[in-house]
């Protein structure tokens, strides 16, 4: 049974009061149930302050109430707005090429190693690691097209070396281009 805190009154023999908060050096334990519901106690070491909210069979929930290092309400993506817990709980997934791995206090997300683009990518620089090779394929029976901006052949294809010398000029100015792919 959890235990009552009562005081001699003024007007009444005994009151029921409000217990005196308990101050530990460690955090509450669901076998600390011989507490009054509402007990507050304090984890001296950080600070965090907790209350008694249930106890049944002989087991007790405490919720942290003060500010402590998990006192999060929501989080926000690029877009969707906030996310508040469902249960005390936020889950983060990956999707399509990507896994995610949590461990205590963190969580990894992980681009898998070959990924299939359901649409197209657009970038202004594509890099590949020292001493790779950037490799373009296509499946057997398809061609890799490069499509250019403008069909008056104000774009070009250049190939350059590493100190961004010109090495070919494009289709219509030389034919280096031409002479590399024989």
């Amino acid at each position: 049974m959890v235990k009552k805190t009562r005081a001699y009154g003024i007007q009444r023999p005994l009151e029921d009061v409000f217990p005196v908060p308990v101050i530990a050096l460690r955090t509450p334990t669901s076998s600390d149930t011989n507490y009054e519901l509402g007990q507050i106690w304090v984890y001296k070491t950080t600070g965090a302050i907790y209350g008694l909210a249930n106890v049944a069979s002989g087991s007790a929930t405490w919720s942290l109430l003060g500010p402590g290092a998990s006192d999060v309400d929501t989080l926000t993506g690029d877009s969707g707005g906030a996310i508040s817990p469902v249960g005390g709980n936020i889950t983060l997934t990956g999707g399509t090429n990507i896994t995610t791995v949590g461990t205590a206090g963190t969580i990894t997300f992980n681009l898998d190693a070959a990924i299939t683009l359901a649409t197209s990518v657009t970038s202004a620089l594509y890099t590949t690691a020292a001493a790779t090779d950037l490799l373009i394929t296509a499946a057997t029976g398809q061609d890799i097209i490069l499509k250019m901006g403008d069909a008056a052949g104000a774009n070009k294809v250049s190939f350059t070396d590493s100190a961004d010398s010109s090495l070919c000029c494009g289709f219509k100015r030389c034919n280096y281009f031409h002479q590399l792919c024989e």
